[in-house]
């Protein structure tokens, strides 16, 4: 059997080595060229930068993923950029500072696009012009969603209070139970901030979507409710069903209906959402792009992305900031790449 020096296998490295340069990078270097230690040092500390950036852009994707989950709150100025723009909408890339080695998170409204053609560029913005508006829309959509939400979980606690199936925790359950136990008619409603309020109808609150002529009806009810509980006689129809209502521990509010006859509601979640909530600002949105579809589920997940462009079809795609995603931005594309070159050897005796 031949015997391998440790000389020979030294030189045939070098030589592997050497012909991967040449190959890849389609300069004149011949493959007999002298490879001395420091060239080889070089190739092997471009090895160890490349696997750092590699960490580095795991890490940060991980932390991405945390802070949209909620599991992690980022301090790092970075990390407060991403979180910021992610929960806005925005599309951005991440990289690494050449001076400094840590984490740069740029918007890509204000990028330069540098890995991109002219063609493509002018694609991208149009794109982001586009998806400006998109989101725009979307909040408006979700702002209300929300609102629905939040009056409909109000008029479920209120009920889950009143049969005493959960106690009050929140400055307006104190005050709604208060008000219920001591049969004020009142309705749950939202304040100027999106919170959580209630009308005390004794106080001629209303609403805003009562009209002058309902609202000097409603005083009137409201003054017969108020002498009715003060005696404890109860003589109209309407006025027994609410004193029903509230023997029952539901809360209720006073409406009146075509003939300006009393009606008794109680704060359920179909009751209490407005008319101009139950629909959104923007039914169609008008995404019809799959990029679209997919930018605007990542804008209201709170996930970020960034718009690129397929390689293949040359459209332009929405994709999430995964650790692969980000390592391969950041090498940029194909015809950059073409003059970068990366060699793993394994040796083994």
């Amino acid at each position: 059997m031949a015997t391998v020096s440790a000389s020979s296998t030294g030189t045939q490295l070098a030589s592997m080595i050497a012909r991967s340069l040449a190959g890849s990078s389609g300069d004149e270097t011949s493959i007999t060229a002298s490879v001395t230690k420091e060239s080889l040092d070089a190739i092997i500390n471009q090895g160890k930068i490349e696997t750092s950036k590699t960490n580095i852009f795991t890490n940060a994707a991980t932390r991405l993923a945390a802070m949209t989950s909620g599991q992690y709150t980022g301090t790092a100025d970075w990390e407060v950029s991403a979180s910021y723009l992610s929960k806005t909408g925005q599309p951005f890339f991440v990289s690494i500072d050449a001076e400094t080695g840590g984490v740069v998170v740029t918007r890509q409204r204000d990028s330069d696009l540098e890995n991109y053609t002219q063609v493509q560029k002018e694609r991208l913005t149009a794109a982001m012009d586009k998806l400006d508006g998109l989101v725009v829309k979307q909040n408006a959509n979700l702002t209300n969603q929300g609102l629905v939400t939040t009056l409909e979980n109000a008029a479920y606690d209120l009920e889950q209070i009143g049969t005493r199936a959960q106690t009050p925790t929140e400055s307006w359950q104190f005050s709604a139970n208060i008000l219920r136990q001591s049969m004020v008619p009142f309705k749950l409603a939202l304040d100027a901030d999106g919170n959580i309020t209630t009308l005390d109808q004794t106080k001629g609150q209303y609403g805003d979507d009562v009209t002058p002529a309902e609202k000097l009806r409603l005083q009137e009810i409201v003054a017969q409710w108020q002498e009715a509980v003060s005696t404890g006689i109860y003589t109209e129809m309407w006025q027994i069903e609410a004193k029903t209502s509230a023997d029952l521990g539901e809360s209720f509010y006073f409406d009146v209906d075509a003939a300006g006859d009393p009606v008794i509601r109680q704060n359920t979640a179909a009751n209490v959402v407005p008319e101009f909530l139950k629909e959104d600002p923007y039914p169609d949105l008008g995404a019809d792009a799959q990029w679209q579809q997919d930018a605007l589920a990542f804008a209201a997940s709170g996930t970020a992305f960034f718009l690129d462009i397929d390689p293949q079809t040359q459209a332009v795609v929405a994709k999430e900031l995964t650790a692969q995603n980000i390592i391969t931005w950041n090498k940029g594309p194909a015809w950059q790449q073409a003059g970068q070159v990366g060699a793993i050897v394994s040796l083994f005796a």
